[in-house]
């Protein structure tokens, strides 16, 4: 039996590890938004138009469509098990996800006569949620990369 090795290597290949790892929940999660990203706007398109009935109709639909897509990525995201340097960028792609299946949740909870448009401020509030962790998630992750390749930090840009 051989011993994990130590030190900076050791640290990179877990870190290595991990990326390869969360790259499956990742992608799918990331795959299923460009395809759910439009059907959302055209429901928030259709609530800003007064079509609320067919709104919530398309809303239902595309909740109940996505919500098992994101669900099993967070679920798979969840189980990993991060080094020590990439816990930061679990946690916000946990969160993203998070606010993704919240999101599908709301729009499959609309209410079915249309009257209550709700869950659209609902929906805006949890896109806008994993709106604000894709930047340092993304930031992150590039550090990890960095660190998993052996280069040195980027050193931060003077403005």
């Amino acid at each position: 039996m051989s011993a994990r090795p130590s030190g900076p290597q050791g640290l990179r290949a877990e870190v290595s590890a991990y990326l390869r790892a969360q790259a499956v929940p990742m992608h799918a999660a990331a795959e299923a938004q460009k395809k759910w990203a439009p059907l959302v706007q055209q429901v928030m398109d259709q609530v800003n138009q007064g079509k609320n009935q067919v709104a919530a109709l398309n809303a239902r639909a595309v909740g109940r469509q996505y919500r098992d897509v994101f669900r099993k990525a967070q679920a798979e995201a969840e189980a990993l098990r991060p080094p020590q340097p990439a816990l930061r960028y679990q946690e916000y792609m946990v969160r993203w996800m998070k606010s993704l299946v919240n999101a599908c949740d709301a729009l499959a909870h609309a209410p079915e006569d249309g009257k209550d448009t709700s869950f659209a401020r609902d929906v805006r509030d949890y896109l806008e949620d994993a709106r604000y962790t894709v930047v340092p998630l993304n930031d992150i992750r590039g550090r990890l990369y960095e660190l998993a390749s052996g280069k040195p930090p980027a050193s931060p840009k003077k403005g």
